[in-house]
């Protein structure tokens, strides 16, 4: 809300939609389990229910009631409210939500860790009957920076700030838009980095003339460490050849060469294109120069780690060789004074 910064946030509602969908989870996300407990006693201590008695609950804005099949006791009206809380989930109505009862305590709870719901309102048809709600298990969004909200908006206060940087990828076109107070004077859409448009999608789609595609080459063995060239539009109509190629295949001609006029106008068409020709071929020999220059050193880096594995792992045949015939000798010779030595006795 400051400006400086993003708030990040994804829809609550999406059924299985959670931070670990995009790669976000960092851990210690608890899912919240709500309960409604139900008290009926007469005066006689008695646990009784009126006949068709129902009760009500408001879960995440829809208001759900139960259908009055309850017969007796408190636990025959929280089945029938269970039952009733189930149908709006199977409908789909309800997303990211399962209910469960035992006796007569019915137990909602988030199968999303980290995605709250709103349960409030609960009310009873029978004067006897006492309805309590109790979060057993609050929510807990843990160490994830960005959260579920459900029927969020770009001014979601639910939503946490983020200090970081983001990169977008899809394989389809996506729009990106500043929120409420994206260019307000407290704050600058464009100078966190961001522009306003759509992207995505195939290249040929996303990347406007004379640039129509890109490849990008990894050259090392950290985060950003390539080579990206992008690759001009050679066809027809294209940015580098359409002077003298772009009426090829249409219905009007606009090269001419039968008159000298014409001719002479073709050959500074032609001359134009040469130059944007040439222009990309030294653009396209500067980037192989760079891919080169990361081969040799790559190359280099690989003998230098495999003679280092080697000196470390191999032994030197040439000096062992010659430590063994040195220790021989000297082993001959000591054998050879101590034979000596036993002849003398002197």
């Amino acid at each position: 809300s400051d400006g400086r910064n993003m708030s990040v946030w994804f829809d609550a509602n999406e059924p299985g939609l959670s931070a670990a969908s995009f790669g976000l989870d960092s851990g210690n996300a608890v899912a919240q389990v709500t309960t409604i407990g139900f008290d009926t006693l007469d005066t006689l201590g008695t646990e009784t229910i009126s006949a068709g008695a129902t009760a009500t609950i408001e879960l995440n804005g829809l208001t759900i009631t139960s259908d009055g099949s309850a017969l007796d006791g408190s636990e025959s009206l929280a089945e029938a409210l269970e039952s009733a809380i189930q149908e709006v989930i199977t409908a789909g109505l309800l997303t990211n939500i399962s209910v469960s009862r035992v006796d007569d305590v019915v137990t909602v709870s988030s199968t999303v860790p980290g995605t709250s719901f709103d349960l409030k309102g609960a009310k009873a048809s029978d004067a006897d009957t006492i309805m309590a709600i109790t979060t057993s298990t609050p929510n807990g969004i843990g160490d994830n920076q960005v959260v579920g909200i459900r029927g969020g908006n770009a001014a979601a206060p639910e939503a946490r700030t983020v200090y970081s940087s983001v990169r977008l990828f899809s394989e389809n076109e996506f729009t990106i838009d500043s929120g409420s107070n994206g260019f307000s004077s407290a704050s600058n859409f464009l100078d966190l980095g961001f522009t306003v448009g759509t992207f995505g999608g195939d290249s040929t789609v996303a990347m406007s003339p004379p640039k129509v595609g890109r490849l990008t080459f990894q050259v090392g063995a950290g985060a950003g460490q390539e080579i990206t060239i992008d690759l001009a539009d050679f066809s027809k109509a294209g940015n580098i050849t359409g002077l003298i190629t772009g009426d090829l295949d249409s219905n009007v001609q606009t090269a001419f060469i039968s008159t000298r006029e014409g001719a002479q106008s073709v050959l500074e068409d032609l001359d134009v294109v040469m130059d944007k020709v040439n222009g990309t071929r030294a653009v396209m020999g500067a980037v192989m120069n760079r891919l080169d220059h990361a081969i040799d050193n790559l190359r280099n880096a690989s003998m230098n780690q495999a003679a280092s594995r080697s000196q470390i792992r191999d032994a030197d045949y040439a000096q062992a060789s010659t430590e063994l015939a040195r220790t021989q000798i000297m082993q001959q010779a000591a054998m050879a004074v101590l034979a000596q030595a036993n002849m003398s006795q002197q």
